[in-house]
């Protein structure tokens, strides 16, 4: 058959036609197009995807399949496609609980202990440090004696309240006045103050 008369069995179409060996003129029956349609249809069916994904782990775990991940994060598409994974994944449900059990975990450890002691200590010989430290220190023993009385809620007092209330300075000049915020309200207000 002439090359150039070849129409696609599916669409009737002219091409291009993908290479097939197999075949007597080296090309498949279908075109490019129909066979990529034909191939996207089998790879939506549930239990074919399953297979597929089964397929995925199995190689995934395997030493090749390591080998080859390691190749792929060590390129800059890679290091960047790995980043935004990251990203996307932190930002479920999923992803927030085992980060945070990770954290806590982390915290607990000796090496976790003697690292966030170490960074407490560099933080606190800066000036920035110190005087938040000592503006803190200030506000507990006030409260402990009586002279400023700690809020038992949130001043901002919505959904997302969660955790021990903090004393919260907008100017550390002045150490007794303070803003009571939920641990969680403490963080964002640090977030966007920084």
């Amino acid at each position: 058959m002439n090359r150039r008369k070849k129409r696609c069995s599916k669409c009737g179409g002219k091409g291009p036609f993908y290479r097939d060996p197999r075949a007597a003129d080296g090309l498949r029956s279908s075109c490019a197009y129909c066979h990529r349609i034909a191939g996207k249809r089998y790879r939506a069916a549930e239990e074919v995807r399953q297979r597929h994904l089964l397929r995925m782990k199995l190689y995934n775990a395997s030493p090749a399949g390591k080998a080859s991940q390691r190749r792929y994060c060590a390129t800059e598409r890679g290091k960047l496609v790995h980043r935004e994974g990251r990203y996307r994944y932190l930002a479920t449900e999923y992803g927030k609980a085992a980060t945070k059990t990770r954290k806590r975990s982390y915290c607990i450890s000796k090496r976790g202990k003697t690292t966030y002691a170490a960074a407490r200590k560099r933080y606190r010989s800066t000036a920035k440090g110190r005087e938040r430290h000592n503006v803190q220190s200030k506000l507990q023993r006030a409260v402990a004696r009586g002279l400023v009385t700690r809020s038992t809620s949130c001043s901002v007092n919505d959904k997302n309240c969660a955790g021990v209330i903090h004393g919260h300075h907008e100017d550390y000049s002045k150490p007794f006045e303070v803003i009571w915020l939920c641990r969680f309200h403490h963080k964002e207000r640090h977030r966007k103050k920084d």
